[in-house]
């Protein structure tokens, strides 16, 4: 048995830093996407709600290859301001209800017409599709203004706002994806609707953000940022610290951050009894299997008006389960151990007492064949006495870190929020984005390989289906877009393994694909190394190289096109699993280059290789 209630740590210990980075230190074409830091992720495609906990969706996800391991802010802050001059008299401007008026610095609005913008200012004079840009004002003043950001010349890429504005100087920041190409591209500042607006314009900058970033503008199919502990979740329940979520009650209420929990943090909850008589618990359903499986049940209790409580893991009220009274007094002692009903076997549990008056519970059971099971603690006055009249607004007693598990033995708990947040104590969260199998998926702007025929492409990837999916894929269809190459799962006959392909002006031939049948949940570093002059593709797979396709790639390089992830073109044969990271690259490094980037991809996956 191990208690462990410790507080999880985090990323990356990988030494020696970060090999990716030396892929690109003369800017190679290609990309880096990261999951473990939340910088440069954001919740929208357009980049005005940062990421900021595991469980958010990610709908913009930035390349980080030319960051040179800076962060977002210091990136931007040494790229060049494109508005060529803060005084807003020499922007273009709008006055449709002839009482528009503006400085220097300020400007008055009547309308969501009258404003003052600065088009034709994108690098080069002319924006390009997918790349992206930040606007960056600090405005104060009365009323309410917008933000409107230009792809070309007429064309809204997005519109931001209402900014209700202040006394106070406050900085606005959007990170706009072109919507188009072709010359233009700017901001504009304007009104926001009848009300007047009277708006001083401190500081004002447009500003190219380096790369080729990831974006899908539909919430619905955005993969997730999550983390698991090293080792992979064991702990089956959710919200394991929070008994007002998911949980449910019955004549009780639950107290938030009531007391310390064993591991010194303010986040236990405390079971507050009311007045009425009869049974009274929390508990949370959890969907298994249609069989009977064995579960270890524990959380850790500390008893406050009450002295004994139940556990009584169930299929619900007290048809069939496994029950087990516990005496929160002195020591610890367990009171009777029963089965109600058929299906349930009580297997054994303990009491062990903590410091400051905590006792940490264990119940191991094996269930009946429902679908569901009901994971319960119960209020007690006494062995076998688990209904009784409540003293209203009592805490019967104080609950921390709820855990159910396979097997068993009860082992080191693992704090879990949502489902995509777990975290254990002692050991390093392992970050990742979670992929749904349906249509989740993402996509950049044109990515120009064109001056290439060789090229390395290498992530860490955990596949859950045996089912045929685009880890990543350059442009909408391989079979028909020439130069474009691909990493797949499940394309085999049997639907497992990995795959990699490429190809130049040759038609699609399956011996252009190199491909590796190994079993889900296929946790692995997968590389394709591809040459088109060189007619060859090699697939490795947790650096070592397992297959080779070796059939004619035609002539010519690789294509300028969109790079998608998860989704064939955004739209079939989805990905169901996990991207820990990604590398793209124009050119085959050298061996050792490939071996360090492989060893730390396996790190981030909490691997070894």
């Amino acid at each position: 048995m191990q208690i462990g209630v410790g507080i999880g740590i985090t990323p990356f210990h990988f030494g020696g830093g970060n090999p990716i980075l030396a892929l690109f230190a003369a800017g190679e074409q290609g990309g880096f996407y990261d999951p473990s830091t939340m910088d440069g992720q954001f919740v929208d495609n357009l980049g005005t709600t940062p990421v900021t906990a595991a469980g958010d969706q990610v709908g913009l996800k930035m390349d980080k290859r030319l960051w040179g391991g800076r962060t977002l802010a210091q990136v931007m802050a040494s790229q060049p301001n494109l508005v060529p001059s803060q005084d807003l008299t020499t922007w273009s401007f709008l006055n449709t209800s002839g009482n528009f008026s503006r400085t220097a610095n300020s400007l008055h609005s009547e309308n969501s017409l009258d404003g003052v913008y600065k088009s034709g200012i994108a690098s080069g004079g002319s924006s390009v599709l997918g790349e992206i840009n930040e606007t960056k004002v600090v405005l104060s003043g009365s009323g309410t203004v917008r933000i409107v950001v230009y792809s070309g010349i007429g064309t809204t890429a997005a519109t931001y706002g209402p900014i209700f504005l202040t006394g106070v100087p406050t900085e606005y920041k959007y990170y706009t994806p072109n919507t188009v190409s072709g010359s233009g591209g700017g901001f504009g500042i304007f009104g926001n609707g009848a009300t007047p607006a009277d708006c001083t314009v401190h500081s004002a900058s447009y500003k190219d953000v380096p790369g080729n970033h990831r974006v899908q503008a539909t919430a619905a199919s955005r993969s997730i940022l999550a983390r698991e502990p090293v080792g992979g979740r064991r702990n089956l329940l959710v919200n394991t610290e929070e008994f007002n979520t998911t949980w449910a009650v019955q004549r009780c209420t639950v107290g938030v951050n009531a007391i310390a929990a064993p591991n010194g943090t303010l986040t236990a909850d405390a079971l507050v009894e009311d007045n009425q008589n009869g049974g009274r618990q929390f508990y949370q359903f959890f969907a298994k299997a249609g069989s009977s499986i064995q579960y270890t049940y524990s959380i850790f209790v500390k008893p406050a008006l009450r002295t004994w409580i139940r556990l009584f893991p169930s299929t619900g009220g007290e048809v069939n389960g496994a029950s087990q009274y516990y005496n929160l007094s002195g020591a610890g002692s367990l009171g009777s151990g029963s089965v109600a009903g058929s299906g349930f076997t009580n297997h054994g549990a303990t009491i062990t007492a903590l410091p400051d008056g905590w006792y940490y519970l264990t119940l191991t059971f094996t269930t009946d064949a429902n679908t569901a099971v009901n994971i319960n603690a119960k209020g007690s006055t006494g062995d076998g006495l688990n209904t009784y009249q409540g003293v209203d607004g009592s805490t019967a007693f104080y609950l921390w870190g709820a855990q159910l598990e396979l097997g068993s033995v009860a082992t080191a708990y693992q704090r879990v929020g949502n489902t995509h947040d777990v975290t254990e104590a002692g050991k390093r969260d392992c970050w990742f984005w979670f992929y749904d199998g349906t249509d989740d998926g993402d996509a950049t702007g044109n990515v120009d390989f064109s001056s290439v025929d060789k090229l390395f492409t290498t992530g860490g990837f955990s596949s859950f289906a045996n089912t045929t999916a685009i880890l990543f894929e350059l442009g909408a269809n391989y079979n028909t877009q020439a130069g474009s190459f691909y990493s797949v799962s499940g394309l085999n006959a049997t639907l497992t393994g990995y795959s990699v392909a490429s190809r130049g002006d040759a038609s699609p031939g399956v011996n252009q694909t190199a491909t590796f049948a190994i079993a889900i949940p296929r946790t692995k570093v997968v590389t394709g190394l591809h040459d088109i002059s060189g007619d060859l593709t090699d697939l490795r797979l947790d650096s070592v190289s397992v297959a080779t396709g070796t059939g004619d790639k035609g002539a010519g390089n690789f294509a300028n096109q969109p790079l998608y992830f998860g989704r064939r073109a955004g739209s079939s044969i989805p990905f169901s699993g996990r991207e820990y990271l990604s590398v793209i690259r124009a050119g085959i490094p050298t061996a050792d280059q490939i071996t360090a980037v492989e060893r730390l991809i396996a790190d981030r996956q909490g691997r070894t290789i």
